[in-house]
């Protein structure tokens, strides 16, 4: 169900700070979490450090449950569409050709923030700072409803926080993972 509310905030946005900077910003910030390859490639590259391997591990854990809840499940189930499908607008990025309901790059860039902040505290604030940015942008670029992106980040934590919370039990039951 799409709301005017939804609209007005992206609308409010757009008039606010619809500008060449912002523009070229939220292009590249979005990119971030196109297709999780940032994500995923963080996550491989923690698992081939035994050090950080049980990180990379719960990074990957999270990585796949996002994907197969967000965008195998829950986005084919609601089919909501998205917002430049209710209201033409110019978009600046490719057309996202799945369904809108949640955000997928907020749900994964929101389940990595927490799983890596869960390792790495002192980074929290930053973690959470880029993936606030990158569910942003798909507010400004049109492409998800504010609904669509708090689901996601919603979802994301979720999933991040199980995700140490499954690795941590496994590692404690097999005592193989090292801190």
């Amino acid at each position: 169900m799409i709301t005017q509310i939804d609209i007005k905030i992206l609308d409010f946005i757009q008039q606010i700070l619809k500008s060449d900077f912002f523009d070229v910003l939220f292009t590249q910030i979005t990119r971030l979490g196109d297709n999780g390859i940032l994500f995923i490639a963080l996550a491989i590259g923690l698992m081939l450090c035994k050090k950080t391997r049980k990180k990379g591990f719960a990074l990957a854990l999270s990585l796949l449950i996002s994907f197969i809840a967000c965008n195998i499940i829950i986005k084919n189930t609601v089919q909501r569409i998205r917002p430049f499908d209710i209201k033409e607008v110019e978009l600046i990025i490719s057309k996202p050709h799945d369904f809108s309901f949640p955000s997928g790059h907020s749900w994964h860039s929101f389940a990595t923030a927490t799983v890596l902040g869960a390792y790495y505290k002192k980074h929290r604030i930053w973690l959470y700072i880029v993936a606030f940015l990158i569910a942003f942008s798909r507010l400004y670029l049109y492409v998800h409803y504010p609904t669509d992106v708090i689901a996601g980040c919603v979802f994301g934590t979720l999933t991040g926080f199980f995700a140490v919370k499954i690795i941590k039990n496994i590692c404690f039951i097999t005592k193989r993972c090292n801190k």
